[in-house]
């Protein structure tokens, strides 16, 4: 993602004066730019982290896949 690409609509069309995103970067309280802050180095994950890592998230799409199958009842 580059600055300035487009990442969502309020799902109006004109000017919008509601809904809105707001993104903002803070340390220690204070508002900073995130494109001049230094931000840590991520350690990757080790071998055994990432197969237990690889593992739970098949379990929860596989737990997703079912919800997103399942037909409510309604009361009509």
């Amino acid at each position: 993602m580059r600055q300035g690409d487009t990442i969502g609509y309020v799902g109006q069309t004109g000017l919008a004066t509601g809904p809105h995103l707001h993104y903002e970067f803070r340390v220690k309280e204070e508002p900073v730019d995130p494109l001049a802050i230094a931000l840590p180095i991520a350690i990757p994950l080790g071998k055994a982290h990432l197969a237990r890592f690889e593992a739970a998230k098949q379990k929860l799409r596989q737990q997703l896949a079912m919800a997103g199958e399942m037909t409510l009842a309604t009361a009509e």
